[in-house]
């Protein structure tokens, strides 16, 4: 799902300085990264619940460090 649209469901995009909101993606995994909102809107960014690749009936490898 675009990023974009999931933040534009929640929030009025146009009314936020960009420059000085900070998103953060808290995983299932509890893997928890930040990004500046202007950054994370300044190409085609978005959220994955499911990866294609893996096997049906099998977990995503799960990663424990965010350089992995």
């Amino acid at each position: 799902m675009p990023l974009r649209e999931v933040l534009s469901q929640k929030v009025r995009l146009n009314q936020l300085d960009t420059s000085r909101v900070t998103l953060l993606f808290e995983c299932r995994d509890r893997y928890v990264v930040s990004m500046p909102l202007g950054q994370a809107l300044s190409r085609p960014a978005f959220i994955v619940d499911q990866d294609l690749d893996t096997p049906p009936g099998k977990q995503w490898v799960p990663i424990y460090k965010g350089d992995e």
